[in-house]
């Protein structure tokens, strides 16, 4: 008897499975869904264990960098960031910022030299504040492995236009030296 019972709710249920899935409209996947779907990465849970940082990114253009806060349930977003880091203290996170999707597809496009593509920068957000510390030009960062609230990071150096041949005072014009002398002046 028990066994004839488990059979008909069995029976039901698949049957009721089968009623339910054929109701369901199936959209078909092609090329023009890809663009729309969405990576969720870089998770990362402070020491303290309050605070979560992960990435949503889209296929094409810019992601978002999520904050969270378990104990007060604050909930930050900043756009663009990713390659985010906790303090090993759990007092502040650390990122990077890519330039706008647009501005780097642009600058590829119209082929711009690698040295002078839009360069990534680096933001610091310390938990507990509202303001996040912006550098330009990074290069890289790192945070130490052990209990530490101090961090590196190497920005580029701007660089700066530099005349090797000097104006000749009197007449305004530039004056004509030889390559070694140019050398000289440059070292």
């Amino acid at each position: 008897m028990k066994k004839n019972i488990f059979i008909i709710i069995l029976f039901s249920f698949f049957s009721h499975f089968m009623i339910f899935s054929q109701t369901i409209e199936k959209i078909p996947l092609d090329h023009s869904v890809y663009d729309t779907w969405k990576d969720l990465t870089n998770a990362e849970i402070s020491n303290n264990a309050e605070w979560i940082s992960y990435e949503i990114n889209p296929q094409k253009g810019d992601g978002n960098l999520y904050i969270y806060s378990l104990n007060s349930s604050k909930f930050d977003s900043i756009s663009r960031a990713y390659d985010a880091k906790i303090s090993p203290n759990s007092t502040f996170i650390a990122f990077k910022i890519k330039p706008q999707f647009l501005t780097t597809r642009k600058a590829k496009l119209d082929k711009v030299k690698k040295d002078k593509m839009p360069k990534d920068s680096i933001g610091i957000m310390v938990f507990g504040s509202d303001t996040i510390m912006k550098y330009e030009n990074l290069i890289s960062y790192k945070l130490p492995k052990k209990n530490s609230d101090w961090m590196a990071f190497l920005l580029e150096k701007k660089k700066e236009k530099n005349d090797s041949i000097p104006n000749d005072t009197l007449t305004g014009k530039k004056s004509k030296k030889s390559k070694k002398e140019k050398e000289k002046r440059v070292i």
